[in-house]
C-alpha cells in the first residue's frame, strides 16, 4: 500500500480528511499519514517534497496500524482528555519535533492532529505496559526462560588462510574425540578455542531462538543437556558444542523478564490487531 504526497497536485489526488485506511473501523486520515510519513521522511533538498520511500510508506502503514489499535483500545477505557492534559503533551511533542531538522517543517495542523489521535494511545501503551510488568510473577518468568532459552559451551575452530579446511575439520575432530572421552571441557576451550567472545561467558553462552547462527542453533537445541555435538560446520568454521544446564540466578531472570513482558505485550497487540 503505497500514498505519497504531492502538494501542488494534493487537492486533486486526496482530500486532507479522506481516510487513507482504517482501523477497527477507526479512519484514519490522510493528513494524519501525510504528517506522519513527511516527518520520518524528511524533504528533498532539490524539489522542497518528501522524499519518496516505497519502503518507509509501508513502515509508516505498520506504525500508525499499531498507534491506531492502541487508540481505539484506549478510546474504551479513557474517556478523553483535560484541556492542559492536551496542551501539555502538544506542547512536548512540538518540542520535540522541533529538536530534529527533519521535523521543523512540520509544525502544522496535521501534525497536531497526529498526536490529538496519538495521545490516548500514548498514555494507553505506557499504563498497558505497566500493567504487564506488574502482573508478571517470578514463575511466569522461570517458566518463559526454561521454555526459551538454552545455554551452551563450544570449542571453535576457525577456518582461515592459516589453515586449510581439510586441516581445520581434523582438529575439529580430534577435539571431539577428548570431548567424548571425557576431556576436561573448559581446558579444551583454553587449549583450542578460537571464539574471542567465549571469555565473556565463562558458564557458556546463553540465548534464544534467532541469536546464534542457524547451523549452531539447530545443533545446540537438539543436544541433550551434558552432551557434546559432532563437529557442525558454519560460516565462522567448526564448532564443537556442550549443551549446558540453564543457570537460574535472579539477577539473569530479572534481565530475561523485559523480553518475557516484551513479548507478551506483542502478543496482545498482534490480537487486538486480529
Amino acid at each position: 500500500y503505497y500514498v505519497y504526497y504531492v502538494d501542488s497536485t494534493r487537492q486533486i489526488l486526496i482530500d486532507d480528511i479522506a481516510p487513507v485506511f482504517s482501523v477497527n473501523g477507526v479512519d484514519v486520515p490522510y493528513n494524519v499519514y501525510r504528517a506522519f510519513y513527511t516527518f520520518n521522511a524528511g524533504l528533498d533538498e532539490n524539489t522542497g517534497l518528501p522524499v519518496r520511500d516505497e519502503s518507509l510508506s509501508y513502515a509508516v502503514y505498520n506504525e500508525l496500524s499499531f498507534i491506531y489499535t492502541l487508540f481505539s483500545e484506549a478510546n474504551k477505557t479513557f474517556p478523553g482528555f483535560s484541556a492542559e492534559e492536551k496542551e501539555e503533551l502538544l506542547v512536548e511533542s512540538k518540542n520535540l519535533i522541533a529538536s530534529d531538522e527533519r521535523g521543523k517543517f512540520s509544525l502544522s495542523g496535521s501534525i497536531a492532529l497526529y498526536f490529538e489521535a496519538y495521545m490516548p494511545a500514548y498514555k494507553y501503551n505506557n499504563i498497558l505496559s505497566e500493567l504487564f510488568e506488574e502482573n508478571t510473577s517470578d514463575s511466569d518468568v522461570l517458566n518463559f526462560y526454561r521454555e526459551n532459552y538454552i545455554c551452551a559451551k563450544h570449542v571453535l575452530i576457525m577456518t582461515n588462510e592459516s589453515r586449510t579446511e581439510k586441516e581445520a575439520l581434523d582438529l575439529a575432530s580430534k577435539v571431539y574425540n577428548q570431548a567424548i572421552s571425557g576431556k576436561n571441557f573448559d581446558e579444551l576451550i583454553s587449549n583450542y578455542g578460537e571464539d574471542p567472545g567465549a571469555q565473556n561467558w565463562p558458564d557458556g553462552y546463553i540465548f534464544t531462538e534467532g541469536e546464534m547462527v542457524e547451523e549452531f542453533e539447530y545443533a545446540a537445541y537438539n543436544l541433550p543437556v551434558g552432551s557434546v555435538s559432532k563437529p557442525v560446520k558454519t560460516a565462522y568454521g567448526y564448532h564443537i558444542i556442550l549443551r549446558c544446564p540453564l543457570p537460574e540466578d535472579p539477577e539473569l531472570l530479572n534481565s530475561i523478564k523485559a523480553g518475557f513482558v516484551a513479548s507478551e505485550y506483542e502478543k496482545y497487540i498482534e490480537k487486538l490487531e486480529s
